[in-house]
């Protein structure tokens, strides 16, 4: 299966930049790309969570548990 690819740019501020050239060993664009998987799936459970009720129990339940 192909996957196709699509670009994605982000202004960032020029004193990040820097900083971000300071670290060459990184490869960013990869980086950001993982960081976005991770982020999507944290995403994606939370709205599971939310869309079964299971969030709003849990929330109430950590609000007990705070009196």
């Amino acid at each position: 299966m192909r996957t196709t690819k699509t670009t994605f740019t982000v202004a960032i501020p020029a004193d990040l930049k820097k900083r971000m050239d300071a670290l060459p060993h990184i490869n960013w664009p990869e980086y950001l790309k993982e960081r976005l998987e991770v982020r999507m799936a944290e995403l994606r459970k939370f709205e599971e969570l939310r869309n079964s009720g299971t969030l709003a129990k849990m929330m109430l339940t950590d609000a007990r548990r705070k009196r």
